[in-house]
């Protein structure tokens, strides 16, 4: 659905027609609501669905690889024993 986010007059069969902010925009030509959609005077509220609902999605898969890759780190740093941690006797100076 198309929607105004500003008030838009428009030529519509051959007569001046007026859309007020949230109303649903219909009888548009292709090329006007292009160039409304350019303007910002109009929004495709399909398309900002679609387009939130992509970002959640990303968002989600993002959560996802992060928690995965702090678990791995996590194990990876329960498996260290004692004896693998640097010590100032191994190798180290004393003061």
């Amino acid at each position: 659905m198309l929607k105004a986010k500003t008030r838009i007059k428009a030529h519509v069969n051959g007569e001046v027609i007026e859309f007020a902010i949230g109303e649903e925009v219909k009888g548009l030509s292709a090329a006007q609501v292009a160039e409304l959609k350019a303007a910002g005077a109009l929004e495709d509220t399909a398309e900002l669905a679609k387009a939130e609902k992509a970002a959640s999605q990303a968002q989600a898969e993002a959560l996802e690889a992060f928690q995965a890759e702090r678990e791995a780190v996590q194990a990876a740093q329960a498996e260290l024993t004692p004896s693998e941690a640097p010590t100032a006797a191994k190798g180290g100076k004393k003061a």
